[in-house]
Formats: structure tokens, C-alpha cells, sequence
């Protein structure tokens, strides 16, 4: 613990004005808060699958708090400091900050990337400053040491070579479940080996967006008919499903969804807005109860016909078959 305080005041002392802390456990995040709500009060949150807490000074309790306001909190630096398992690495996304310390490491390293995930995002800080913590003499704590004698866990393991992430899985829950003694030494000796090597393979021809940029599409892939914006572009200037949609007053890019079973539903077509405001807004895209209600909605509209009917410039009356041609309609008109 104390090892924890001194990073986290290293981090409020440095470029740092919020700290995300990790834990495996729901027992470690309360133990954690505990020591750290004596000293910050009201300025620690936490995120768990009990759901978000907020210290009530005046009460001297937890009391609940949805993840939106823990999300608006954090990110207005009101929280200086939230802790969370791996619920918190579910739908909430953290980029104002750029100190992370994972203080359980579980087995399944892809979780740990996960986590970085949320505060390492495009229009977050440059520089995002991970610690992982290990309890020293353990299995997992001699695997992820053994490897990081000779690679950088994020450029040579979590980048190229991610295939390696479920070997080291593997390898902690077999050695793990071995007795003490020489034999385990030498197994873990020969798995830590046998992981280096494949890092190293991954390392030395590593696959890279350039690499799937270059290669060509098999025949017969279909690009979408229409995209997300242009779906936007379509269903809000149509009469049928417009009337449907009422611009959001509070949040720029979405809309009040009322259809079927929705009632002012917040819902929006892009992902800049969903990343922003998830879960409060839900994304209207293809599969999705809402869409599927409001292209219900607008087909019950024209009558059952899926069609739309337009004049073209010889007065004949032109059947519009797909979302696409009404796109291209409403761009050219």
C-alpha cells in the first residue's frame, strides 16, 4: 500500500490531475478505497459490478452512483482518483487520463489491454503512463518478469505478437497449479522460454496495418450500401422516420427516439457522441432494436412499401428500391 501512495503522489506532484487504479477483486477495491478516502475524501470514486460509489463525507458511507456521473466526475478532475475492476474496462471510456496503475494483474493479459484501452484513445493524452503491480514470489510474478527482462510489454507483446498473450495465460494457470519444488522451477524456466521465443518471432515479423492495407480483398466482397452518416442523413429528413427523431437539446449529434416501445430514447448515428456519452446514449446502427423499430415505423408509413415514390424531372413517378438511392437523392437535391 504504501508503494501505492508514493506513486500516486508522484503523479499528482508530476503532469497528473487523476490517477485510474485496477483491481481483480472487489475485496482489493474496497481495501484500497478504504486507505485512500481518509486522506482524499470525496475525491476517490470506485466501479465495480456492484455498480459506481461515491464517498458521502457528511454520511461517512458509499452511496450509489450511475456510471455516467462517475464517468462526468473523473473527467471534470472532481474525482482525483477512481479505482474499478475489470467492470469498469466495460463501456467507459477515460481518455483525460494518463496515469494508470493496474494493481492486481490477472492471468489473461488481454484483460490488461482492455484496461489501457480506456484512457489510451484517440483525443486522449499523448502519453499514457502505465504500473503494474505483482505480488513478488508467485507464479505470475516470475513469468511477466522472466519476459520483461528483454521486451517492452506494449510495443513487442501487445502489438505484434498478441497471439503469445494467451500462451502466458496458459502457462501462469499450469505452473500455478503445481506443487512447490524443482520440478515447477523447471517448467516455468521452460515456458518462460518458450514465450520469449515466440515473442521474438512476433517481434521480427510483426503484422501491421500497413501489412493489411496491402493485401487485396478476395472477389465478391461488397462495400456497405450505406454508412452510419448517411443512414443518419436519410431516416432524419424523411418525414416518416424524421418525426420520430427530435434533436437532443443537451448533447450535439444525437436524438430523442420516439417509436414503438422507445420513449425519448437518447440514441445517435456516431461514435464520437457514443464514446462520449455511452451508456446514456445507445448507438443506431443496423441490428439494433431501435433502428429495426424505426424502419418498422417508417415502412407502416409508406403503406407497407418499402419503396419511396418521386417525381424525376420527366414527371414520371420513380421507384426508389434502397437507403443508397434515397441518399443520393437527398445529396443532389
Amino acid at each position: 500500500m504504501e508503494y501505492l501512495l508514493g506513486e500516486l503522489d508522484a503523479a499528482f506532484a508530476g503532469p497528473h490531475d487523476t490517477v485510474i487504479v485496477f483491481t481483480q477483486y472487489t475485496d482489493t477495491m474496497d481495501y484500497i478505497r478504504g486507505q485512500l478516502v481518509t486522506q482524499l475524501g470525496s475525491g476517490v470514486g470506485c466501479y465495480s459490478g456492484r455498480g459506481g460509489q461515491l464517498w458521502d463525507g457528511e454520511g461517512r458511507t458509499w452511496l450509489p452512483a450511475s456510471k455516467e456521473r462517475v464517468k462526468t466526475l473523473f473527467r471534470s478532475g472532481e474525482l482525483k482518483i477512481l479505482i474499478g475492476t475489470d467492470s469498469l474496462s466495460e463501456g467507459l471510456n477515460l481518455q483525460t487520463c494518463g496515469r494508470l496503475i493496474n494493481y492486481d494483474m490477472p492471468w489473461n493479459f488481454m484483460r490488461v489491454e482492455q484496461r489501457i484501452g480506456r484512457v489510451d484513445r484517440i483525443g486522449g493524452r499523448p502519453r499514457v503512463q502505465v504500473s503494474n503491480y505483482f505480488y513478488e514470489g508467485t507464479v505470475e510474478e516470475q513469468i511477466y518478469r522472466g519476459i520483461a527482462e528483454d521486451f517492452e510489454w506494449f510495443e513487442d507483446v501487445v502489438g505484434p505478437a498478441q497471439p503469445v498473450l494467451n500462451q502466458i495465460e496458459s502457462a501462469i494457470e499450469d505452473v500455478a497449479m503445481q506443487a512447490p519444488g524443482e520440478r515447477r522451477e523447471r517448467e516455468l524456466a521452460a515456458r518462460v522460454e518458450q514465450i520469449r521465443d515466440q515473442i521474438e518471432k512476433g517481434r521480427r515479423r510483426p503484422i501491421t496495418l500497413q501489412d493489411m492495407e496491402s493485401e487485396e480483398l478476395p472477389e465478391g466482397v461488397i462495400e456497405p450500401a450505406i454508412d452510419l452518416a448517411s443512414l443518419e442523413r436519410v431516416l432524419s429528413r424523411i418525414g416518416a422516420t424524421s418525426e420520430c427523431l427530435e434533436p437532443h437539446a443537451e448533447i450535439g449529434g444525437a436524438y430523442l427516439l420516439t417509436v414503438g416501445p422507445f420513449r425519448a430514447a437518447p440514441v445517435t448515428f456516431r461514435a464520437g457522441v457514443l464514446d462520449e456519452h455511452a451508456p446514456a446514449v445507445r448507438l443506431l446502427t443496423y441490428l439494433t432494436p431501435e433502428l429495426e423499430a424505426l424502419i418498422e415505423h417508417g415502412i407502416e408509413e409508406l403503406g407497407g412499401d418499402p419503396r419511396l415514390s418521386v417525381d424525376n424531372a420527366a414527371d414520371d413517378v420513380e421507384r426508389l428500391e434502397t437507403l443508397a438511392e434515397v441518399d443520393s437523392l437527398l445529396a443532389n437535391s
